[in-house]
C-alpha cells in the first residue's frame, strides 16, 4: 500500500501494508458479498463451466469482449472487472477464441432474498459467438440422446426449448464501498459525534442517493481542493502539467504541475487534462485528531498494485506477490492539513532501484492503461476512500532512497513502508471525472 506522510508543505512517500479491521455487523444484515471475494466466485463458475459444458469445452478457451454499463455514461468500471477475469482465468483467455465472455453491470435493487430491500451492483456475464449471439447450453439428461456429453450437431432439432439454457453468470456486490467506487460516487459515511457509526441499510442509502443525484464540495477557501458535500477532513486535488525529463523529476516530481480547477458536470467533479499531459494527486487529511488511510483507483484500477512488482520470497524459494493497501497521511496539525503526493503508478519499492513508479500520463484513446483491458467508457473515473487509522500495528517494513491515464515514463520516488490497522470500512469516498472538457456535453 502506498503511503505518503507530510506536512502541507513537505512531500515524504510512505508505502504501507495494512490490516482491516473487523467491522461490526448487525442483526439482520444481509451476508458479505464484496468484490473480490464474488468475482473469484464468478470465476469459479466459469471455470467450472469451460470444463463440463459440452459446447465451451470444444473451444476449450476465450477471449474478453465488452463489460458495460448502460446506466450512465459517467461510470468506467469496466478495467478492473475485466482485469480480475485476465488474473484468475489467465489460462482460459485467448484473444484469438471465437467466442468471447461479454455482459454488463449495473447497480439495481436486489432479486436475490439475501439483498431484499437493498440495492446492488449485479455483474451478468454471458458467453457469445463471434456475431454477438449468445451461447446456448443443451442438457445432457434427454431421453432422445444417449451422448453423455452432446455437441450442438448431436441433439435433434425437435429437442425441447426449455433444454436450451443461456450460459449466464451472474453475481451481486453489496459492500457499500465497494458499489461506490464501481458507480464513482463521493459520499460521506460520518456519524455525528452523539451517533452511532450507520448501519448496512444507512451506508446502502446514502451510495444509492449520491448515485441518482450526484454532487460534491469544495474545501472552504480551496478552488481545487474537493471534497464530500458539505465536507471538512478528507480533500483530493488533481494537478497537472506537461511531460518533462527525469531529471527534471529527480529534483521535482511536479515540475510544472499546477492544480487543476475542477468543472461541475451533471453532478459530478470534472478535471480537464489534456492529451500528452501528465497529472498526480495531492490528497489532504484536515482531521486534527485521526491518521487515515487512503485507496485511489484510476478506472477501477488499483494505482498501487496494477504494476506493482514487489514478491515475498518464502524458505522454499517461491515467490507471491506482494500487494500495499492504500496511502497514509498522519492527522493535521494546527498550522496545516496532512498532504499526500501521489505521482504515478507504483512499481516497486525496492531501496536501489531507480524507476521506482510509472507517471500519470493521459494517451490517446486506445493507448492508455484503460483501454487495454478493454474500457469502454468515453470519461475516465478516479475515486479515493479514505479508512480512518484505528493503531499501528507493526514496525517499519522497508525504505526506499528519497484521453485516459497510461504509464508514462519510469521515475523515482521517495519511498517508505509500513504496517497499519485501520477500519474496515471506509469514512468518506471522493470521485473526479478525468476528461476534455470540451467533449463532455
Amino acid at each position: 500500500m502506498l503511503m505518503v506522510r507530510s506536512s502541507l508543505f513537505f512531500l515524504f512517500a510512505t508505502i504501507c501494508i495494512s490490516a482491516m479491521g473487523l467491522g461490526e455487523s448487525q442483526a439482520g444484515d444481509p451476508p458479505s458479498m464484496p468484490f473480490e471475494g464474488q468475482m473469484a466466485s464468478l470465476c469459479a463458475d466459469i471455470e467450472k463451466a469451460m470444463e463440463q459444458d459440452p459446447i465451451l469445452r470444444e473451444h476449450k478457451k476465450f477471449r474478453i469482449g465488452r463489460v458495460i454499463c448502460d446506466q450512465s455514461r459517467d461510470v468506467n468500471f469496466e478495467p478492473r472487472i475485466i482485469r480480475g477475469i485476465e488474473k484468475t482465468l489467465a489460462g482460459r483467455v485467448d484473444e484469438k477464441s471465437k467466442i468471447a465472455l461479454a455482459g454488463k453491470y449495473q447497480f439495481l435493487e436486489s432479486e436475490s432474498a439475501d439483498n431484499a430491500g437493498f440495492e446492488v451492483l449485479v455483474i451478468k456475464l454471458t458467453f457469445v459467438d463471434n456475431k454477438g449471439r449468445e451461447l446456448g447450453s443443451f442438457s445432457a439428461d434427454t431421453s432422445s440422446n444417449d451422448k453423455a456429453n452432446p455437441s450442438r450437431e448431436d441433439l435433434p432439432p425437435e429437442l425441447p426449448a426449455e433444454l436450451e439454457k443461456k450460459i449466464e453468470f451472474s453475481r451481486e456486490i453489496n459492500s457499500s464501498a465497494d458499489i461506490a467506487v464501481a458507480v464513482g460516487a463521493t459520499v460521506s459515511f460520518e456519524s455525528k459525534p452523539t451517533e452511532s457509526k450507520p448501519t448496512f441499510q444507512e451506508r446502502n442509502k446514502l451510495v444509492s442517493n449520491a448515485f441518482e443525484s450526484p454532487s460534491f464540495g469544495l474545501i472552504e477557501g480551496s478552488k481545487t481542493q474537493v471534497t464530500t458535500p458539505g465536507g471538512k477532513r478528507y480533500a483530493v486535488e488533481i494537478i497537472k502539467g506537461p511531460i518533462v525529463s527525469k531529471e527534471v523529476k529527480k529534483k521535482n516530481f511536479a515540475a510544472g504541475m499546477k492544480p487543476v480547477v475542477p468543472i461541475e458536470k451533471r453532478g459530478h467533479a470534472y478535471v480537464p487534462i489534456a492529451i500528452g499531459e501528465a497529472y498526480a494527486f495531492h490528497i489532504y487529511n484536515y482531521d486534527l485528531e485521526k491518521a487515515v488511510l487512503a485507496k485511489i483507483r484510476i478506472d477501477g484500477l488499483d494505482s498501487i498494485n496494477t504494476f506493482n512488482e514487489d514478491v515475498l520470497i518464502d524458505a522454499n524459494g517461491k515467490e507471491t506477490p506482494l500487494l500495499y493497501a492504500g496511502y497514509t497521511l498522519p492527522a493535521a496539525t494546527n498550522t496545516g492539513p496532512a498532504l499526500n503526493g501521489v505521482y504515478g503508478w507504483l512499481r516497486t519499492t525496492k531501496e536501489k532501484a531507480e524507476e521506482s513508479a510509472y507517471e500519470f500520463v493521459i494517451n490517446k484513446f486506445g493507448e492508455g492503461v484503460a483501454s487495454k483491458r478493454m474500457a469502454t467508457s468515453g470519461v475516465g473515473v478516479i475515486t479515493v476512500e479514505f479508512y480512518e487509522e484505528l493503531k499501528l500495528v507493526g514496525g517499519t517494513r522497508g525504505v526506499g532512497d528519497k484521453g485516459e491515464t497510461g504509464k508514462g515514463q519510469a521515475i523515482k520516488l521517495d519511498l517508505k513502508v509500513v504496517n497499519v490497522k485501520t477500519a474496515q470500512d471506509p469514512t468518506a469516498i471522493i470521485s473526479i471525472r478525468y476528461n476534455d472538457p470540451n467533449e463532455v456535453e
